[in-house]
């Protein structure tokens, strides 16, 4: 005889957390082909005044930027038999195949929005590929089992160009998210060796 203990162990997979990263917005309708956004650059240049000159006139130059759409699918089916068996071993056939479709719809847009979509037709970019983020640089040194004085000046290097290049737009108080591999969250956590008192201990001695 077999008892067959309530609920379900379900297998975790990887933690998606895109959405944290970029944020997310619904825009469109489902039946659209692309998404665009306008862009405006402002044009023009004052001159010194004059009584009799023409006033210049100042404009924008205009741009549009397109991106296209993934659509995924995926379906399930459950039938009386199986439902019935299912049942009988403990297993909700419904909710798990429910729950399975769930899980691979999220990976598959949480993969496209890592690594984009390479199609001829369309314009589908990821944020590790996306063209309008500044290019890939690489830190001076690895932050597994680096230094505090290490690891602070990269982070301190790093805000220092994203407010260089944005010309002074991006500021101390603009919130900005920090993202992290997996398995580099420890590196944060690295202490600072004056707060735990190794310099000054050296120097005692």
């Amino acid at each position: 005889m077999q008892h067959v203990l309530p609920g379900v162990i379900r297998t975790a997979t990887r933690v998606r957390v895109l959405d944290e990263i970029t944020g997310i917005v619904n825009a469109g309708e489902w039946h659209d082909e692309e998404i665009i956004l306008n862009v405006a650059a402002p044009t023009g240049k004052a001159e010194l005044y004059g009584d009799h000159t023409n006033v210049p006139l100042a404009s924008y130059a205009q741009d549009q930027e397109r991106r296209g759409l993934v659509r995924f699918e995926l379906g399930f089916q459950v039938g009386k038999l199986e439902e019935a068996r299912q049942s009988s071993a403990g297993f909700v056939a419904m909710e798990e195949k429910r729950n399975s479709v769930t899980e691979s719809l999220e990976q598959g847009r949480e993969r496209v929005g890592y690594y984009g979509f390479n199609s001829p037709e369309t314009r589908v970019f990821g944020l590790m590929n996306e063209p309008n983020l500044p290019a890939y640089e690489t830190a001076k040194g690895k932050w597994k089992g680096g230094t505090f004085a290490d690891i602070t000046a990269d982070i301190t290097d790093m805000f220092s160009r994203i407010e260089t290049s944005s010309g002074g737009i991006i500021k101390d108080d603009t919130p900005i998210t920090l993202t992290l591999p997996l398995g580099f969250r420890s590196a944060l956590n690295v202490a600072n060796p004056v707060a735990r008192g190794e310099n000054s201990q050296t120097m005692d001695k």
